[in-house]
C-alpha cells in the first residue's frame, strides 16, 4: 500500500481534528510504508503534521483543487470520512481504481469496498476505526508525577470557574506533594496567568508538546474542550466537565466523550450553569482516580526497584 488518502470531517476545530489521529495510528501501524495524504478544508489541520504520522495534509481550495490533487496521488486506499459530500464520493467513486472505504450509504454500499454505519452514539475517533472494525488501542507507557488541568474551552458556558480549579489543584498539592500541577492555557485564558503563580503554567502549546504534555500525566482534569481529546486517545485517566445548561449534555457526550474505566464524567443538571457543578464533586472524582492510578503506577515500580 504506496498511497492512502483520508478526506476528513469538515468541522474546523482543533478537538475535531484530534480525533483523527488513532485512525491514522491504525492505518500506519498496518500499512507502515505508505504515505497518508490528508484532505481538509481548514489550515488548523496542519497542526497533525508535527506528530509525524501524517506525510502530506493538503488543504482544499475548491472543488476542482481537490480532484487535481486527488488524482495526482493516485491512492491504493482511500477513505472518505464525509458522508455528507456527494461531490467527495462520486470523485472517489470514479476516479480511486485502489480500495475505496466510507460509511454506509445507498451508493457507497454500490460502489466502494467497504462501509460501516456512521454511529454518532459512540466516540467519533472509535466512529472512524469501526470502518476496519477497530476500536482505539490502550496506550500503555510510563507517567510522570503531574496533573494537567485545562480551565479553557471554546465557549463560555462550558467554562467551569478557575478559582474552583484552584481549590481543586491546592488541594491536589496538599494531598500528594510530589506531584506536579501544570495549568494549560490558551490564548484566550493568558490573563489567567497572574492566580496561578504556585504552579507551571503553560500558554499555546503546539499540538505536539500537548501530546507528549498530556499523555506523560497521571491525571487530567478539563473543559468540554480540544486537548481534552488528547487524553482520551492516549487513555489518561480524566476528569471531564461538561455543562448541560442548554440541554446539548446528553448528545455532545456519546459523540466527544470515551467512556472508560479511567475517565469520570461530571456535568451540571438541566438548564444549570457548569458553575453549579461543586468543588467537592471533582475532588471525590480527583482523589478516586488519582489514588488509584499513583499507587499502580510508582507504588508497583518502588516494589520492583
Amino acid at each position: 500500500m504506496e498511497n492512502i488518502v483520508i478526506i476528513s470531517q469538515n468541522r474546523p476545530f482543533l478537538g475535531a481534528q484530534i480525533v483523527h489521529l488513532p485512525l491514522i495510528s491504525f492505518l500506519k501501524v498496518k500499512y507502515p510504508k505508505s504515505k497518508i495524504h490528508f484532505f481538509s478544508k481548514s489550515e488548523i489541520s496542519k497542526a497533525l503534521l508535527p506528530l509525524g504520522s501524517i506525510d502530506h495534509v493538503i488543504i482544499e481550495q475548491s472543488k476542482g483543487h481537490f480532484l487535481e490533487e486527488y488524482r495526482k496521488i493516485n491512492a491504493d486506499l482511500t477513505i472518505n470520512l464525509r458522508k455528507q459530500s456527494l461531490w467527495h464520493f462520486w470523485i472517489v467513486a470514479l476516479f480511486s481504481k485502489g480500495k475505496k472505504v466510507g460509511f454506509s450509504s445507498v451508493l457507497t454500499n454500490l460502489f466502494y469496498d467497504q462501509t460501516s454505519d456512521n454511529n454518532v452514539s459512540i466516540y467519533r475517533a472509535n466512529n472512524y476505526l469501526s470502518l476496519f472494525d477497530a476500536v482505539i488501542a490502550d496506550e500503555s507507557r510510563a507517567r510522570k508525577k503531574q496533573v494537567c488541568i485545562i480551565p479553557g474551552a471554546g465557549q463560555k458556558h462550558k467554562i467551569w470557574d478557575l478559582d474552583s480549579y484552584l481549590e481543586v489543584a491546592q488541594q491536589i498539592q496538599k494531598n500528594y506533594s510530589d506531584i506536579e500541577v501544570i495549568f494549560l492555557l490558551g490564548e484566550k485564558e493568558a490573563d489567567y496567568k497572574h492566580k496561578l503563580t504556585q504552579f507551571t503554567v503553560h500558554i499555546n502549546m503546539n499540538l505536539e508538546q500537548l501530546y507528549h504534555c498530556i499523555g506523560q500525566s497521571l491525571l487530567v482534569i478539563a473543559n468540554d474542550c480540544g486537548p481534552s481529546h488528547l487524553a482520551h486517545i492516549q487513555a489518561v485517566d480524566m476528569v471531564s466537565l461538561f455543562s448541560n445548561e442548554r440541554l446539548d449534555a446528553p448528545s455532545t457526550i456519546d459523540e466527544w466523550y470515551l467512556k472508560r474505566s479511567g475517565a469520570k464524567l461530571i456535568q451540571s443538571d438541566a438548564h444549570k450553569s457548569i458553575n453549579t457543578i461543586s468543588v467537592n464533586e471533582v475532588l471525590d472524582a480527583v482523589q478516586h482516580l488519582l489514588a488509584k492510578s499513583y499507587q499502580h503506577e510508582f507504588n508497583s515500580r518502588a516494589q520492583f526497584a
